[in-house]
């Protein structure tokens, strides 16, 4: 077998760090140009481009020679950073819709999903045709790999950052090139000189693209954007601000219909071209914003004033601007997002009249909760109005929307940063046919999280008002949660300032409300009318902090997919179909492009060995065991990190290094004991995963007032130790077919593994979203459990032959 040289390990480094920032690069553009729920596409189609690269070297080994490797590898490479290019450029003109279910709209997403395979599948054939051929160095090509990606994780993060989606998929062809270049190691050729033009042509583009944009996004949710005043990239958003509607009415979430209004005008801005903040036109003349006394999400403000004030999510700074009105003596937001913080402070700065600069307003970029978790602060007023996560952060593949701001335990740490008297207030809104599913799941939550926190009846600590509809199917809907009991003044203020304003008192004390807001909070057993009401709007937790999904996967078939689809709320609906969706086409395309050609023609050479059965199981358990515990890592650490763009870099990053290193320290492991040492491995990780189970949640929990920097060590200590266990596994597996006589089959196990990656890459949310977090874990640690009983199958066999062989001492 040919010998790797630093230039094969140096070429796989570039490749693989190459392909995972696209793959994560790609969960930003999916998000922008189509929806959230499609960001988990990039990882299947990473996954599944390596796999069937795995199948096809198989089925063609006279196109693949060990004799002409430099050449072969040479080229491979050159046509993944070709195809990176290609492919993205042909993509930009797809104008792939999001939601609409039509033959249409099939074609162009399938079209989109064929053209954006083809760099992951050269990419990968790069790769396997270098585990064919190096086979005896396995462990250090597999740290080298794993390295790269730890690498191409953290660095898509920067350059996001830096030059935004199209510029980092450039910079990925760009590395591409380099890589290839590492492969040619001949002297001056045809091939060399064709490297080194496409050198200079990737990085032309990328030069060119910073600078002038040329390969801008121009579709974006199906339809062709233009006229945008500022447009902004970083690691999980992309914003843009639209200019000023002369024609549209004045701003308001849920303004009263009893008054007529100026409108002071506005500009749009929007996250990832879906969620929106308005940007509102103020000149210091508070006539001008009077509107914003009449909305219901202002409601709080009517029982006090002087009052210090904690703003989630200001965006563009209409809750600023409402808290100033009412005479607020304080006022402290913190924006998850910098972009939107610039734009608000920078470039409209003169248009929003420098509210973010008044004396009264300190604005903060950090997580909401991260930050009061940090603070001694106590307000009187804490508020978030409409703060909603449609867009996918650079881990949108792996989250699927998580909030953790809208869980019982964030509403607990909220009323542990409220004065006595102080009030919680969250908005959101009623939409047709949604069975008033945001506020039901809002007041259960309210109602669960004082209870839990001691409260006998939190019925007399809420209200809820609404600004609806006249058929009340319809609207936007404020709740307002106490630190103390409501007195009986309150309720009257707030019942008189509703009526005035035309608004519904849905639930307050003493008697008030009405409906079926009025019916849970009444309720004597919340429980019992959770599980009784069609959707699920039971309190989301930490483990399963997923509020704006109401519909789980197991109600998909009492629903219809098609009503899923066209129905009022398909905005929450399709994630969930999307998922099931995607768990039929990613089991499909495993069947028929990868497993179903194997079985077809090459499953002869699996009678070479009669253990082929355990190995195969064995690499279907280590690819959706791995998945499994690396998914559900990082959606445990979103909170403690502060953002999932965080928990994806250190989680991935540490996983991949620490796994890397694992593979490497295999490399002096005998295959006559691969067996031994890895069922002890397998039970280390047995012992220790439980651990992480248990006590992970409770350790985040106390050391969530540190300093970023520290909880970032803290966090890859702790990551470490899996890590190094999981990344020994599929070496010594190697190892442990040649000492089996099973290396024919070496292929099937790399087509398994990659086939149960991608087809666990979409099952570890769905696991997440029907039963939890930690469900992922304990899936996680169950597989595991199952891949060490094989080794230790393997152990004990070989230890019987070799008591076999070993000559009787008489």
């Amino acid at each position: 077998m040919r010998q790797a040289g630093y230039r094969t390990y140096l070429g796989v480094f570039l490749v693989t760090l190459s392909l995972l920032m696209l793959e994560v690069t790609l969960t930003r553009i999916f998000s922008v140009i189509l929806f959230y729920h499609f960001a988990v596409l990039s990882i299947s189609l990473a996954l599944f481009g390596s796999a069937a690269a795995g199948v096809v070297l198989y089925f063609f080994p006279d196109f693949f020679q060990k004799e002409n490797s430099e050449t072969t590898l040479t080229i491979l490479s050159l046509m993944y950073s070709v195809s990176v290019v290609v492919s993205f450029v042909v993509f930009l003109q797809i104008p792939a819709g999001y939601w609409d279910v039509s033959f249409g709209n099939f074609v162009t997403l399938s079209l989109a999903y064929v053209t954006l395979s083809l760099p992951f599948f050269f990419g990968g054939l790069t790769l396997s045709f270098i585990l064919k051929t190096m086979t005896s160095q396995i462990s250090h090509i597999y740290f080298a790999d794993l390295l790269g990606a730890a690498s191409g994780c953290l660095l898509a993060l920067w350059f996001l950052n830096l030059m935004g989606g199209p510029g980092t998929v450039f910079a990925a062809a760009f590395i591409g090139a380099l890589a290839s270049l590492a492969f040619c190691t001949s002297r001056p050729s045809r091939l060399r000189y064709s490297n080194l033009a496409w050198l200079g042509v990737s990085i032309t583009l990328l030069v060119l693209n910073t600078r002038f944009d040329i390969f801008d996004i121009k579709f974006v949710k199906g339809t062709l954007e233009s006229d945008t005043l500022y447009e902004g990239w970083n690691s999980f958003s992309r914003v843009t601000v639209f200019p000023e509607d002369e024609q549209a009415q004045v701003f308001g979430w849920g303004l009263s219909p009893n008054y007529q209004y100026e409108n002071p005008g506005w500009m749009r801005l929007t996250i990832d071209a879906m969620a929106e903040t308005p940007i509102i036109r103020f000149n210091g003349d508070w006539e001008s914003v009077r509107f914003l006394k009449y909305d219901a999400s202002s409601l709080v403000y009517y029982l006090g004033n002087n009052s210090k004030v904690f703003v989630i999510g200001p965006g563009g700074g209409r809750d600023v601007l409402s808290a100033l009105m009412f005479g607020a003596r304080q006022i402290d937001g913190v924006e998850l997002n910098p972009l939107i913080v610039q734009a608000v402070r920078n470039h409209f700065a003169d248009y929003a009249g420098h509210i973010y600069d008044d004396p009264r307003v300190n604005i903060y970029t950090d997580d909401g909760r991260n930050f009061l978790a940090k603070s001694s602060e106590r307000y009187d007023v804490i508020q978030a109005s409409a703060v909603d996560t449609w867009a996918a952060t650079a881990a949108g593949a792996f989250t699927l929307s998580e909030n953790t701001l809208y869980t019982q335990e964030a509403f607990q740490m909220y009323r542990r940063r409220l004065t006595p008297e102080g009030i919680l207030t969250f908005s959101r809104f009623i939409y047709p046919g949604d069975r008033y599913g945001e506020a039901l799941r809002l007041t259960s939550l309210a109602l669960a999280s004082w209870k839990a926190d001691g409260v006998q009846d939190p019925s007399q600590y809420l209200m809820l008002v609404g600004n609806l509809n006249a058929a009340e199917d319809e609207g936007y809907i404020s709740l307002l949660l106490k630190n103390s009991p409501f007195t009986i003044q309150e309720v009257e203020k707030i019942e008189r300032v509703s009526q005035e304003m035309g608004f519904s008192v849905l639930y307050a004390p003493f008697g008030r409300g009405h409906g079926v807001i009025r019916e849970l909070v009444t309720a004597p057993d919340y429980e019992a009318f959770w599980e009784n009401y069609p959707i699920d709007i039971s309190p989301p937790t930490d483990d399963r902090p997923f509020f704006f999904q109401m519909v789980k996967l197991t109600d998909i078939p009492r629903i219809g997919l098609q009503a899923v689809f066209t129905s009022e709320e398909k905005l929450r609906l399709v994630p969930i179909a999307t998922l099931g969706v995607l768990l039929t086409l990613v089991f499909s395309l495993v069947l028929i492009f990868i497993l179903g050609p194997m079985w077809l023609y090459r499953r002869r050479d699996l009678q070479n060995t009669d253990r082929n059965g355990l190995f195969l199981l064995y690499y279907v358990c280590i690819g959706i065991g791995f998945m499994l515990i690396e998914i559900g890592l990082i959606q445990k650490f979103v909170l403690f990190l502060g953002h999932p763009t965080y928990a994806l870099a250190i989680v991935l990053s540490s996983l991949l290094l620490s796994s890397g290193i694992g593979s490497f320290t295999t490399r002096q492991v005998a295959p006559e004991r691969a067996a031994q040492v890895a069922s002890r491995i397998g039970l280390g990780l047995i012992f220790l995963l439980p651990l992480y189970i248990l006590f992970l949640p409770t350790l985040q929990y106390n050391f969530m007032s540190l300093h970023q920097l520290l909880k970032i060590i803290v966090s890859i200590c702790g990551l470490f130790p899996i890590g190094l266990m999981m990344g020994t596994f599929f070496p010594l597996g190697i190892k442990l077919a040649i000492i089996n006589q099973a290396e024919t089959a070496i292929p099937w196990y790399w087509a398994v593994n990659g086939a149960a990656s991608v087809f666990a890459s979409v099952f570890a949310i769905a696991v997440g979203l029907q039963f939890g977090i930690s469900a992922e874990l304990i899936g996680g640690w169950l597989i595991y459990l199952i891949a060490t009983s094989i080794l230790s199958v393997f152990a004990l066999q070989q230890r019987a032959a070799t008591t076999r062989n070993t000559p009787s001492m008489t």
